[in-house]
């Protein structure tokens, strides 16, 4: 798969063919993972709803590791710290100094793919990713997001804001799934940014699965459904 120029970012685009598709749907991937990673999740999370979908590339390389890309240097020491004090709310509290330009880019992004795909204005966007792709996600949809429909949140964090700062998403359907034996982002983490969501009013479904930092088949099926009964919201909407 290609890539193209989506806004300030280099993109890859898949969508069934011969279909105009009703929604756009933009994931980012995680940390150290290539730009594709993520691809090969457009054909588990197509359903009978024709859908396009979008995976930016992080901008930034990281050296020695052939491939691998990161939206911004990862504190894990950080990680390591907020779990021995038990205070998850430390990694929320953090907003590394790329976090900004990131999101505002991934709305660029997203808005910039809502017109490419629209042949009658604007689609509805969809927005997630996993990992440090899902924290970025959930940064950007706290900006103004014109025709924002949901939130796909793959083993996520919360990062650079507070609770009190979800307000803006009460009433908006989200998908949260972790799983509880994460080694790399741990149940805590999961657990603080579920509680955090929860208080905002948005529309959660969470969903724990026994396993590590990943996105296991019972998963995508469940976001597969999760997507194709999604209320689609037009621009003017949001």
């Amino acid at each position: 798969m290609e890539l193209t120029q989506l806004g300030p970012l280099r993109c890859r685009v898949a969508q069934m063919p011969g279909t105009r598709p009703e929604a756009v749907v933009v994931l980012c991937h995680g940390y150290g993972a290539p730009g594709d990673d993520l691809v090969s999740l457009s054909v588990a999370l197509t359903g009978s709803r024709p859908l396009a979908f979008v995976f930016p590339e992080a901008p930034l390389t990281l050296p020695g590791m052939v491939g691998a890309r990161a939206w911004w240097n990862f504190d894990f020491d950080l990680v390591g710290e907020a779990l021995r004090r038990r205070e998850p709310a430390l990694l929320a509290a953090q907003a590394p100094s790329e976090l900004s330009a990131r999101s505002e880019e991934l709305r660029a992004v997203a808005a910039a793919a809502a017109e490419t795909f629209g042949k009658d204005g604007p689609l509805p966007l969809v927005l997630g990713g996993f990992s440090q792709g899902a924290a970025l996600a959930l940064n950007a949809s706290l900006g103004c997001l014109a025709g924002l429909s949901g939130l796909l949140l793959f083993s996520g964090l919360l990062v650079g804001a507070q609770a009190s700062d979800l307000r803006v998403l009460s009433g908006l359907p989200i998908l949260q799934t972790h799983g509880k034996q994460d080694d790399i982002l741990p149940w805590p983490v999961a657990e603080y940014m579920h509680a955090a969501l929860a208080g905002s009013g948005a529309e959660l479904n969470f969903r724990a699965f026994s396993g590590g930092h990943g996105i296991p088949p019972d998963v995508l099926h469940a976001a597969s459904v999760w997507l194709q009964n999604l209320p689609l919201r037009a621009a003017s909407q949001w």
